[in-house]
């Protein structure tokens, strides 16, 4: 069974799921790092205005702490668009130290390659991550409203499928920390589009006065992952909302945006 506990190894706190076997995914904090205020302390995000040398720090500090070798991370600039990249060895490294050399106009990666960290940054969106232990291959995708809208997630199984064989009823899926639906209000061309692509939007939308709706990117990921043929069984949610756990998250909504960034981290152990 999936679940979560936070973890900490030399001052760094983050989030590790277990119940796999082969695979190790986790999700940062930000406490344990060296960056100063408002970034205050583990941010990894080079592209939010923090002290660059910092940022690499705090990204060495994180992958010591998870068992994992910063120079072989693999990141996507992030474009909350809906393309899924397949990466390979030839592609550790890119990213780690320059945003410009991440992976190109990607919000997702997957792979089958083993000791290839996959690595996503966030201060509100939702990181899904999809395993298939039996091949094996991973997934990570970065899926913000707009990703979510773009099924940003079923393009992450679809690439499993295609890249490596996997079977949809064989893959599970953890929805990490975001910005949850108790936080997440959004304004009516945000509804419309939700509404034009789900259609009853009972489960994801509530009411907050004219114009206004609390969203729900927990459950409509989580549909998005059903309709892709992940059962219901084999996706969970961490339930962990980034905009109320200031002691643990940044949120750029909460933060009004000068704020810095967690990792979601997901690779193939062996």
């Amino acid at each position: 069974m999936l679940q979560y506990r936070i973890e900490e190894a030399g001052g760094v706190k983050y989030i590790a799921y277990k119940g796999f076997q082969k695979v190790r995914a986790v999700f940062s904090t930000r406490i344990g790092g060296v960056s100063s205020s408002p970034f205050a302390s583990l941010n990894l995000g080079l592209h939010t205005g923090d002290d660059r040398q910092a940022v690499l720090q705090n990204r060495t500090l994180f992958a010591g702490a998870v068992g994992t070798a910063v120079s072989r991370w693999v990141t996507a600039q992030q474009v909350h668009g809906s393309h899924v990249m397949s990466v390979h060895n030839e592609h550790a490294g890119r990213g780690h130290r320059e945003q410009a050399d991440a992976i190109p106009c990607s919000d997702g990666m997957v792979t089958g390659e083993r000791q290839l960290p996959l690595v996503t940054f966030y201060a509100d969106c939702v990181p899904v991550y999809l395993v298939d232990e039996t091949k094996p291959a991973v997934a990570l995708v970065h899926a913000g409203w707009k990703g979510t809208v773009a099924r940003i997630a079923a393009n992450g199984v679809q690439k499993m499928i295609e890249e490596y064989g996997c079977s949809a009823d064989r893959i599970k899926a953890i929805i990490g920390p975001s910005i949850g639906p108790c936080c997440y209000q959004v304004d009516r061309p945000v509804i419309d589009k939700f509404t034009a692509v789900f259609g009853d939007t009972g489960d994801l939308l509530s009411p907050q006065g004219e114009g206004y709706a609390l969203l729900d990117l927990w459950q409509a990921n989580s549909r998005v992952l059903q309709e892709a043929g992940i059962s219901l069984e084999n996706i969970y949610i961490t339930g962990l909302c980034t905009c109320c756990h200031k002691e643990l998250f940044y949120s750029y909504r909460r933060d009004r945006g000068k704020t810095g960034r967690m990792a979601a981290l997901i690779m193939i152990l062996s």
